[in-house]
């Protein structure tokens, strides 16, 4: 039961804090005018911060077996994740095109970054933040490519989007790791990056809370209705995903630093920023609000419970 505890209690952290983001909305603390400025002061400067500290100096990533084989499991969960909600939504009741589109983007991708890094830092050691980076990568590249094609965007925009500040940071940090900069470089420059980076996290997941106060505001009966989709992408996201990412991490010849991150990534609910996309690139976004709503409410009982499981599972 004490194991138990210790998972859930940074679960409930990162809820507590969106839930601060979400209050911090509503009292216009946080007013959406301010979001464009504050999202790109996340991306583009505390979230590489932290990607460059986690991983420059990080030892696990200097074997090709974590840096190679991280981004490309999570690859091929996202294609399987798709294919699944893709088959699924036709049983949702969900018509041929954008809808069962979005269905399949949606239940694709998990929200690998901002809710899976607190808890992978809270339960493990810090070298599992990189290499949690590393698996981040493959989820980036499908985001802006499969991800936003089955939502219904232009392919170009998608690609242009791939060269992103975070992925930039992934890519460079990976080769720097390969040399001592740990030690050229002065104590002073990893304490300023270490200070913005340990940032990142907290003004990310307060903007999430903020983000899920806009969803929520005129869209809380979006839950109620089209139950077959919440079930199914319940069934996909929350129980079909968990079982097969713990079934890899447990019969694959994986590092256990990499077995730990891929235990945590598989109990994440569906990522929230695809609702956002929906909007913008064309998709159906009832459909996607009730794929991460449900996913997330339920991710509160959810997430510690596989978490819990995968980690005694994989021994």
């Amino acid at each position: 039961m004490n194991e138990y505890y210790t998972v859930l209690s940074p679960v409930l952290t990162v809820f507590l804090v969106i839930g601060g983001g979400l209050v911090m909305r509503r009292l216009r603390v946080l007013p959406r005018e301010g979001d464009p400025a504050i999202f790109r002061l996340i991306v583009n400067l505390l979230y590489p911060c932290l990607i460059l500290d986690s991983i420059i100096g990080n030892p696990a990533l200097r074997q090709a077996g974590i840096s190679l084989s991280a981004p490309l499991i999570s690859v091929t969960m996202v294609l399987l994740a798709s294919g699944i909600g893709w088959l699924l939504s036709r049983s949702a009741g969900l018509r041929y095109g954008v809808e069962r589109r979005t269905f399949a983007a949606t239940t694709g991708i998990n929200n690998y970054g901002y809710f899976a890094i607190p808890v992978i830092a809270a339960l493990f050691q810090p070298e599992a933040v990189g290499v949690c980076f590393a698996y981040n990568m493959g989820s980036e590249i499908c985001l802006w490519t499969i991800i936003v094609r089955l939502i219904g965007g232009a392919p170009s925009a998608g690609w242009r989007n791939i060269v992103n500040a975070p992925l930039v940071a992934i890519l460079g940090a990976l080769l720097l790791n390969l040399l001592p900069v740990r030690e050229w470089a002065p104590d002073l420059l990893w304490g300023a990056l270490r200070m913005l980076g340990q940032c990142a996290i907290p003004f990310g997941l307060l903007m999430v809370g903020a983000s899920f106060s806009d969803f929520t505001l005129n869209n809380t009966g979006e839950l109620f209705r089209a139950k077959r989709v919440s079930a199914l992408a319940l069934v996909t996201r929350s129980l079909l995903m968990p079982l097969m990412m713990i079934a890899t991490a447990k019969f694959l010849p994986l590092p256990l630093i990499l077995k730990q991150v891929l235990v945590v990534q598989a109990a994440m609910p569906a990522a929230t920023f695809p609702v956002v996309m929906t909007r913008h690139y064309g998709g159906h976004v009832p459909t996607a609000l009730r794929v991460v709503l449900i996913g997330t409410v339920a991710g509160l009982v959810t997430i510690p419970l596989w978490i819990h499981f995968g980690l005694r599972w994989i021994g």
